[in-house]
C-alpha cells in the first residue's frame, strides 16, 4: 500500500481526539459506564462523526476498511520526526488510516454496548488507542504543541484547566461532513 500526506490540524486533532478517548477510558474504571456513554453522546464529538470525516478526506473506501489487513507501523520514531520537524511533511501508511477507522469503529461498537461496567475488551481498545497516538502521530506534533497534554476528557478532576476538543477541531471538518 502507498503513503498519504495529511495536514497538520488533521494529526493533531487525531492525536487530542485518542488522548481524550484514553483519558476518559481509564476514568470509566471508576464510574459506571452509561456515564462515560452520556458523556460521549453530549460533550464530545461521535467517532463516527470523526470516520466519515477522514473517510471523505482522504477518500477511504469501505472496501478498505472490511478488507483484512494488519497494522504494525514500519516506521521508527527517529524517521518520522526527521521528516516532520525538518521537513513540515506529515504522511501516514494507508494502513495506519485504516487502522484510524477501525479504532474509531471499534469505540463507537463500545459506546453503544449495554455494558454496565468497565471489562477487559475496552482496556484492549485503550492500549490499542495509546500505542497508535504515541507513535506515529505523537512523533509529528511540532514543540509548541508537544505539551498538549490536558485535553477536556470524561470524569476529570473538578481543579483541572484543560483545553477543550473544540480548539482542535479542523476547520475543514464539518464542511467535509456536508
Amino acid at each position: 500500500m502507498h503513503n498519504t500526506r495529511l495536514q497538520y490540524s488533521d494529526i493533531l486533532f487525531l492525536y487530542e481526539y485518542f488522548h481524550q478517548l484514553d483519558l476518559s477510558l481509564d476514568r470509566a474504571r471508576w464510574t459506571t459506564w452509561p456515564d462515560l456513554q452520556q458523556y460521549y453522546k453530549q460533550e464530545s464529538i461521535s467517532p463516527l462523526l470523526i470516520l466519515q470525516y477522514f473517510q471523505q478526506k482522504y477518500h477511504i473506501t469501505q472496501d478498505e476498511i472490511e478488507s483484512n489487513y494488519s497494522y504494525t507501523s514500519q516506521r521508527k520514531f527517529k524517521t518520522i520526526w526527521l521528516q516532520t520537524a525538518l521537513f513540515k511533511y506529515y504522511v501516514l501508511e494507508r494502513e495506519a488510516l485504516i487502522h484510524i477507522c477501525h479504532l474509531l469503529i471499534d469505540f463507537d461498537k463500545i459506546l453503544e454496548s449495554k455494558n454496565e461496567k468497565y471489562i477487559i475488551e475496552f482496556e484492549i481498545l485503550r492500549q490499542k488507542v495509546i500505542t497508535f497516538y504515541v507513535n506515529p502521530l505523537h512523533p509529528m506534533l511540532t514543540i509548541k504543541d508537544n505539551n498538549t497534554r490536558s485535553v477536556e476528557h470524561y470524569f476529570q478532576a473538578f481543579n483541572t484547566t484543560c483545553i477543550p476538543l473544540s480548539k482542535y477541531i479542523p476547520k475543514s471538518f464539518y464542511r467535509n461532513l456536508l
